[in-house]
């Protein structure tokens, strides 16, 4: 069942980028912090899958890495761009996939079959890397083309203050998110500790 939960969880994933990339049909998909957090879901998910935690050191830090970035993606999706977007058809189906169906089955195989222990305050920190790296490439690029990915990250329509604001916050729950689920994760080895049989 380990298996298949994983390779589920990666295959929804990639099926959401695949179809949002189809349905785009252009290299700005890239820009979309959305994409980094499926893609990232996407291949640890078939990692974890493969068995390969026991064989790459950096998959732990991908992992919890990809935990928060996806959470964060359906919440401010949910919050901040849901409400302005009116999609109709494949697009819908895409969004859904994307900001729904790959967040929450994401949590909730976590929750089932972790790995657990994975969480700390270290990897909390660490887990900020490539969303920082995200923001810089998506600012780069968007003073370079004009182009950003959402209208709150634009600085022609906010002002460089207030987009710097904005991302702020956006990191800042993003290490309360990784709070979370460290504590979620401390609840649940306890747990299953507890009800492990004697002897193991």
């Amino acid at each position: 069942m380990r298996r298949a939960l994983f390779t589920i969880n990666s295959v929804i994933a990639w099926l959401a980028i695949g179809l949002d990339t189809v349905l785009t049909a252009s290299v700005d998909i890239v820009n979309y912090f959305t994409t980094w957090s499926v893609v990232l879901v996407a291949l640890t998910t078939a990692m974890l899958a493969r068995g390969s935690s026991a064989t790459w050191r950096r998959l732990p830090w991908l992992r919890n890495t990809s935990l928060v970035m996806i959470t964060v993606t359906g919440v401010v999706q949910a919050i901040l761009l849901a409400p302005e977007e009116h999609l109709l058809g494949w697009a819908k189906v895409a969004d859904v996939l994307e900001h729904q169906v790959t967040p929450v089955l994401t949590l909730v195989v976590w929750c089932v079959l972790g790995p657990r222990g994975w969480l700390s305050l270290r990897a909390i920190v660490s887990s900020l890397l490539i969303p920082f790296i995200w923001i810089a490439f998506t600012m780069i690029h968007g003073a370079i083309t004009g182009v950003y990915p959402y209208d709150f990250i634009d600085p022609s329509l906010n002002g460089y203050g207030d987009v710097a604001a904005t991302l702020i916050q956006i990191l800042a729950f993003g290490i309360a998110v990784g709070f979370v689920l460290w504590g979620i994760d401390r609840l649940l080895l306890r747990r299953f500790t507890n009800h492990a049989p004697a002897g193991e």
